[in-house]
Formats: C-alpha cells, sequence, structure tokens
C-alpha cells in the first residue's frame, strides 16, 4: 500500500495539478490503506483460536505432534491410557489462568457435593481478604470479582450448562475479568509468602516487581510458581503433566496440592497438560 502512495506522489509531480487534487488523491489512497489494514486485521481475529474450545477425543493430540519426534507420540499414546479428552485453550498467554478457572468452574457445576460446592464459593469470598492484606485496594478489584462471583452463584443454582459455561469463557470481556482476577489471587498470595518463595525467582528482583511483570500483566504466561500460589489460595489441587523432549517414555505430572485440612471444592485435583508453550484442560478417566 506504501507503494501506492509513492506512485500517486510521482504521477502529481509530473503533472500539472493544484494542491486540493494533490491532497484529494493523497487521502484516498491513504483511506484505502487503512481500510486494507482494517480488512487484514479482521481476518487474522477470525482465524484465531476460541479462548477456550469444545472437548476433542485425545487422538487429536496425537495429530498434532505427527511429524515430530517418536519419543512425543510414544508420551501421548501413553497419555491416553488414563486420559479420554482434551480441551485446547488459546495460546495468547493467559492460557494457565483460564484453563484452570474453566476447569475448577466445570467441576464445580459437575458436582452433587453441596458441602463442596458452598467450599468452592467460601474460598473465592476469602480472596477479598486476600487481596486487601496484599495491599490491593477494592476498586482494584472489585469489577472482576463481581463478575466471578456471578458466574460462580449461578454454577451453584444450577443456572448454567457446559454451553453457557462455555460461552462465558469465549466471550472476551467475561472470560479476560475472570483471568484477571485469578492473576491478582495468584499475585496476593506470593505478596504475602514472598519470604517463602522469593528465592525461587529467576530474576534479580523482588517479589513485588515479579508481580508487577509477570503475573499481574496480561498476556505473560504462567509456570509452577504461579501455580502453586494459586493452588494454595483457592485450596484447588492441580496436577500438570509436561510434553518435553525427553527420552522418558510417559508424561510426568506435577502435583500442586493445597496445605490446609479445609475440605476442597473438588475430590479430585484439576488436569492441565503445558505443551507448545501453553496451558490446555486434560480429562482423565474415571
Amino acid at each position: 500500500m506504501d507503494k501506492k502512495i509513492v506512485e500517486v506522489s510521482e504521477a502529481m509531480s509530473n503533472s500539472e495539478v493544484s494542491k486540493d487534487e494533490v491532497d484529494s488523491e493523497f487521502s484516498k489512497v491513504k483511506i484505502s490503506q487503512i481500510n486494507w489494514e482494517f480488512e487484514q486485521s479482521i481476518k487474522k481475529e477470525t482465524r484465531k483460536p476460541p479462548l477456550v474450545c469444545l472437548t476433542e477425543d485425545i487422538s487429536k493430540l496425537y495429530q498434532q505432534y505427527e511429524q515430530d519426534s517418536e519419543i512425543y507420540r510414544i508420551k501421548i499414546v501413553n497419555l491416553a491410557e488414563k486420559h479420554s479428552g482434551i480441551r485446547r485453550c488459546r495460546s495468547d498467554g493467559n492460557s494457565f489462568y483460564r484453563a484452570f478457572a474453566f476447569a475448577w468452574f466445570e467441576r464445580i457445576m459437575n458436582s452433587s457435593n453441596k458441602r463442596r460446592c458452598q467450599s468452592a464459593l467460601n474460598s473465592l469470598a476469602a480472596t477479598n481478604s486476600l487481596l486487601n492484606s496484599a495491599g490491593y485496594v477494592t476498586l482494584v478489584y472489585e469489577d472482576a470479582y463481581n463478575i466471578v462471583e456471578v458466574q460462580m452463584k449461578a454454577i451453584l443454582n444450577g443456572e448454567h450448562d457446559e454451553d453457557m459455561l462455555l460461552t462465558i469463557f469465549q466471550t472476551d470481556e467475561i472470560s479476560n475479568y475472570i483471568v484477571y482476577y485469578f492473576r491478582l489471587i495468584t499475585a496476593a498470595y506470593l505478596k504475602l509468602h514472598q519470604k517463602k518463595y522469593e528465592h525461587l525467582l529467576e530474576f534479580e528482583i523482588g517479589m513485588d516487581q515479579f508481580c508487577t511483570n509477570f503475573v499481574e500483566l496480561m498476556d505473560q504466561e504462567a509456570d509452577n510458581l504461579h501455580a502453586i500460589a494459586l493452588t494454595k489460595a483457592l485450596n484447588v489441587p492441580v496436577e500438570i503433566g509436561y510434553i518435553d523432549s525427553d527420552m522418558m517414555k510417559y508424561i510426568s505430572f506435577c502435583k500442586y496440592y493445597p496445605d490446609n485440612d479445609e475440605i476442597s471444592s473438588i475430590s479430585r485435583p484439576l488436569i492441565l497438560l503445558h505443551h507448545s508453550k501453553h496451558y490446555d484442560i486434560l480429562y482423565r478417566w474415571e
């Protein structure tokens, strides 16, 4: 499109035209360029996968790695022995929080244990004081918290089915508010326990700066430290499998469990899979 502007400029310089005519032609070309760039951005956006996808058979994961090293395929074949499906989350830097939140909400939705369901709501409500203790003012998080609470209560009241839950997590504004609030929970827990975890930081910065740069900020992917914090803050166990290039035939799972004796909102851990630099949700055979 820039070439077109140059061509118009050269054409104008070689002919006798008024300044108004030149400006008019440049305006037309500029508008055309803006329209083209807008169309390209729309096409790029529509090519993106949903924030959270429908569940797929685990064989789809095998197909993804069909052209890679054989050890990946062996790992996935063995993974299929205990796992039936995978639910993909968009690789946008927020996949850990989105996968964690969706898997937790889905598990609560499918639970018939009222005590555990109430525990989920209690754990969520307790995060208000957690954030306050970590120095966050209510104005920073109240909108995000309210959205999460509304969805949680709708699930507990039986107002959401799986289709509605998926729609919620595929809706940018709602889904990203949920991610943002889960990020704040993670950051608050780390700030309040910085003496315990600060030595694990890979960067020579304090915990406050780490949280500002790598936890609170959207589109920053998570690692094991984030998983530890969110698990303990919400009292929700999670296991994360890691597909890597080592020669082990089985995918290794790291267990992140709460360290208190309070009843968890779920009876079995959430199962996530880390591969290709993002997180998806796994469904384990019962």
